[in-house]
């Protein structure tokens, strides 16, 4: 790890490190089980649920704003990285 001197402070520059890489790669894996566990616990119960098809449709419904919420969230932390 390498320190920069900031001000009279010693700081400890993770990005500076890793060239940005590092960071990359946290937010990609973060997604990456955020992703998975939606798929898991979210397609699940639409799938093999055993209730009425009301159920399973808002069960969808939640789902798809997940996804969809995450996909948005994900460009945004990409543009982000990007920026830094």
């Amino acid at each position: 790890m390498s320190v920069t001197a900031n001000r009279g402070t010693t700081s400890y520059s993770i990005r500076r490190t890793f060239g940005g890489d590092f960071m990359k790669f946290l937010v990609h894996a973060f997604f990456i089980i955020l992703l998975l566990l939606v798929t898991l616990f979210g397609l699940g119960p639409v799938l093999y649920a055993d209730g009425v098809i009301q159920e399973r449709i808002w069960t969808a419904a939640v789902v798809v704003v997940l996804y969809a919420l995450l996909g948005f969230l994900y460009s945004r932390a990409l543009k982000w990285i990007k920026r830094k």
